[in-house]
């Protein structure tokens, strides 16, 4: 009781419900759920409108909902695609407990609420779980997107791994009726240099009848060379063997066909996406000349020592039927098929490494109405094969292959008008072969493998109770479980046997409460969480693997406000602190690294109506300072702060859209989160300042 006090005593309590009270006094709205920039201002989104998959495994209105999710809806989608396509810069400026971009391909140091998240697609799951590659949310392009549902803080609904959360990305559907075609070109670029030119074209072809349906989008993207605030050319991977943007070319193959069958009661869908990034840069050697102490960022080094280009492979499959009425209740099944090929820069004196980890599953989600109550119940089951082996050295991590199946039940009630509960329980049975391995190329090391085995229970239960018709409050307790970095795990321990290792999975308690509102106009959020879990995912200063005792609370804020006829604005806040158990006597004595806990972040934007024909919009990015007391990697530099403004305009122009974006509208000269954080030792070469003013210009026609 005396740690909730002290936690809801706590300064960032008293800025949240401050800012909370002062956006109801001064204006006349929030809204909860953003509003599409293709709509009027005055057109009010209410919450029932967004409807949202990844919380319950059912469609449901996000007004329903008994914990924190955020939803980026298809038109913000289109906005941030514009000011970066890579997919964890617009989920780091759009959801709250999110990290900061790395603005990099990995997406190493990017957390939810300090935790990894389990990223899907389509319920499809992408997360290398078993030797996590951090590659899982840059593997589909976001003009396939719909929509991104985000639930922040840890869930068993879909199992296997989503200990900090869940990012479920929706693909886009078909539109029936006559064929719709879309085409998109465009650039992006530095005035710096015209290294920097890049090139991005997409095409869309939809359309169908009554019965049948299909949607196919093609696109490609040629990325030049990133400079920052001052010109200097930055470094092709600017972490260091771990992934980078610059001179890269992508495409994406995306395509859905859909039957109807039973008079819309019944719907059977295949959805395919084939995607694939790699680098090719003169630019590609480890970069050099950082120095924290001086400022002086590092500077890029041409050649390349790669024997493979780096980047990322990944094709998803997946077959989905539903069927609204089947014995009273409805069916929602899928199976599917996943494989994410990972190949990283070469890091100087180590092997060029790659991981490949081969899927395929089966969900099956049956909701069945008791009275005014329900009943969701199923099972799942999940095969994954992962690797890591290296391109010009001898492998020295074990092959894993997991089979892992489920079976959950989840009770939902109505009680009157006024309270809503839901309770549920989840089974996990996994086992893992992990096969014979040397930890050392000399082969000295050797290491048993054998079959691991893990049985594990998780549960949930929450509550929303509606105070009024415009203000709710919600609570809830739910699990997560992982068997979280295995293959690291083996790979970098001191037991002679792979059987030793089975108590290293990792068990997540979680808990939140917040209250949000809805006043047609206006709607905001306030939540405040708390997570714990007894072998917690962390690194010493020499990249040694810790499983030790963690906590972790903070406090989250969202909003926005229509003013007037046109224009809208909003924001997010966001604050974390994390503290370890080093010694696991109880007593959690440091905080965790800046690579798990990212400073205090606050967004916000503006968006001006000027005409039905022309859209103006400016959000800002603000990262806080945070100086944390750890001795683990990434966690003994103190982290600066930085303010980062962006700027887009949208104008109906001929059959079409000119898109113009400008990121990094002031030229801030900064070094993002994680490049400041990158301690390893007494290298420097990850200190590189975050990409310059950088300009986009697009144009989108339909047909």
């Amino acid at each position: 009781m005396d740690y909730l006090k002290n936690f809801l005593a706590g300064s960032p309590w008293l800025i949240g419900v401050m800012l909370v009270g002062a956006v109801l006094a001064f204006n006349p709205g929030l809204t909860w759920a953003q509003q599409p920039e293709d709509q009027e201002p005055a057109d009010t989104v209410e919450l029932s409108e967004v409807i949202v998959k990844g919380a319950t495994r059912f469609e449901t209105p996000l007004d329903s909902l008994s914990r924190a999710v955020t939803v980026v809806r298809e038109a913000e989608v289109e906005v941030q695609k514009r000011l970066d396509p890579n997919l964890g810069s617009i989920l780091g400026g759009t959801v709250p407990g999110m990290s900061p971009s790395t603005e990099a391909l990995s997406d190493y140091g990017q957390t939810l609420r300090g935790r990894p998240f389990l990223t899907l697609i389509d319920g499809v799951p992408q997360t290398m779980t078993l030797r996590d590659g951090r590659r899982a949310v840059n593997v589909i392009d976001p003009d396939a997107i719909e929509q991104i549902e985000v639930i922040r803080g840890g869930t068993a609904i879909y199992g296997f791994g989503a200990t900090g959360g869940m990012v479920n990305v929706i693909t886009k559907r078909p539109e029936s009726g006559d064929p719709q075609a879309s085409l998109t070109v465009g650039t992006d670029f530095s005035t710096r240099s015209s290294d920097s030119v890049g090139i991005r074209a997409s095409g869309r072809l939809t359309g169908g009848t009554d019965t049948f349906d299909y949607l196919v989008n093609v696109s490609h993207t040629q990325r030049g060379a990133t400079f920052d605030a001052d010109g200097n050319r930055r470094p092709a991977d600017t972490l260091g063997a771990q992934g980078g943007l610059a001179d890269t070319g992508s495409y994406d193959f995306f395509g859905k066909i859909g039957f109807d069958l039973g008079d819309g009661e019944q719907r059977l869908e295949l959805t395919g996406n084939r995607f694939s990034i790699r680098q090719d840069s003169e630019f590609a050697g480890l970069a050099d000349g950082g120095d924290r102490e001086t400022g002086a960022r590092a500077m890029a080094v041409r050649g390349n020592f790669n024997p493979e280009d780096p980047g990322s492979d990944n094709l998803t499959l997946n077959l989905a039927y539903k069927r609204d009425e089947l014995l009273g209740s409805r069916l929602d099944s899928q199976l599917y098929y996943s494989n994410l090929e990972v190949t990283y820069s070469k890091f100087p004196g180590y092997p060029q490494t790659e991981i490949i980890s081969e899927k395929h599953g089966a969900r099956l989600s049956i909701r069945t109405p008791v009275g005014p109550h329900a009943i969701i119940w199923g099972a799942d089951y999940l095969k994954d094969k992962t690797t890591q082996r290296s391109t010009d050295a001898l492998d020295t991590s074990p092959m894993l292959d997991l089979d892992a199946v489920a079976g959950f039940v989840q009770a939902e009630a109505e009680l009157g008008t006024r309270f809503f509960v839901t309770a549920g329980v989840r089974y996990e049975d996994i086992s893992v072969d992990a096969s014979d391995f040397y930890r050392d190329v000399e082969r000295t090391q050797f290491v048993q493998g054998g079959t691991l085995t893990f049985g594990e229970t998780v549960m949930n239960a929450s509550g929303t109770i509606h105070l009024t018709e415009t203000v709710d409050v919600f609570a809830g307790f739910s699990q997560g479980f992982t068997v979280g970095e295995i293959g690291r795990s083996i790979r970098d321990g001191t037991f002679a046997t792979a059987k030793e290792f089975e108590s290293e999975a990792q068990k997540i308690d979680s808990y939140e409460v917040g209250i949000r509102g809805d006043f047609g106009n206006w709607n905001g959020a306030i939540v405040g969480f708390y997570n714990q879990s007894d072998n917690g995912v962390s690194f010493d200063e020499e990249l040694n693997i810790l499983k030790l005792p963690e906590e972790i609370h903070g406090v989250e804020l969202d909003g926005n406000v229509r003013i007037g006829d046109r224009v809208t604005a909003g924001g997010t806040l966001a604050w974390l602190k994390g503290t370890v158990d080093t010694d696991d006597d109880g007593t959690y004595d440091e905080d965790l690294p800046n690579e798990r806990i990212p400073p205090l972040k606050l967004t916000g934007y503006v968006t001006y109506q000027v005409s039905d024909r022309t859209l103006l919009r400016l959000q800002g990015l603000y990262s806080g300072t945070r100086d944390p007391n750890s001795t683990a990697f990434a966690g003994t530099t103190p982290i600066e702060s930085y303010l980062l403004f962006d700027a887009f305009a949208s104008i109906a122009l001929w059959r079409g859209e000119l898109q113009v974006a400008v990121r990094n509208l002031a030229n801030a000269d900064y070094t993002p989160v994680i490049n400041q954080a990158y301690d390893y030792g007494t290298e420097s070469f990850a200190y590189v300042g975050g990409p310059g003013r950088t300009w986009s210009v697009t144009y989108a026609m339909d047909f």
